[in-house]
């Protein structure tokens, strides 16, 4: 049986999921939690548009409980600097898509025309024409060029003009 690749992404988010349960779900772990689901997804080469399908999911699946996050609250309140309850869950909300969305755009990286671009607006074409007409000339080799310091000393009033 072989699956397509929505099946395929499916099948992946459906295991990495599971894989939580036995997971740190620290702030600590959160980037690499996210980076095991969508190495994955990129490595079975799942398209841009279907991986980004599981980026909320991915994002859902990893907050916190309401239990958890009141007992976390309770136990860090005097630590924290948040006013409520709410703002404490929104913060983690917060910390969670971020971890999520870094992770994900470093193995789906946005390519957009803009990124054809080289250095000074050059298009790629012109930056390679560039590159050519610059390596056309000699290299200056600059092994020969004396030392500054041994000029110097042989270096006289009389040479100077006035």
């Amino acid at each position: 049986m072989t699956f397509n690749k929505q099946q395929k992404a499916k099948h992946i988010f459906k295991m990495w999921e599971a894989s939580l349960a036995e997971r740190d779900r620290s702030v600590a772990s959160l980037k690499d939690n996210f980076c095991d689901l969508f190495y994955e997804l990129n490595r079975n080469e799942i398209d841009f548009e279907t991986a980004f399908s599981y980026l909320d999911p991915a994002i859902a699946a990893h907050l916190p409980s309401r239990a958890t996050v009141k007992i976390t609250f309770k136990k860090y309140v005097n630590k924290t600097a948040f006013d409520s309850e709410e703002d404490f869950l929104k913060s983690w909300k917060g910390i969670i898509r971020d971890a999520a969305t870094n992770s994900f755009y470093s193995f789906y990286p946005v390519v957009t025309e803009e990124s054809d671009q080289m250095p000074n607006g050059m298009s790629r074409d012109e930056y390679n024409k560039y590159l050519r007409y610059a390596k056309s000339f000699p290299i200056l080799d600059t092994s020969k060029i004396p030392d500054i310091d041994e000029q110097i000393d042989d270096l006289s009033i009389d040479d100077l003009e006035l």
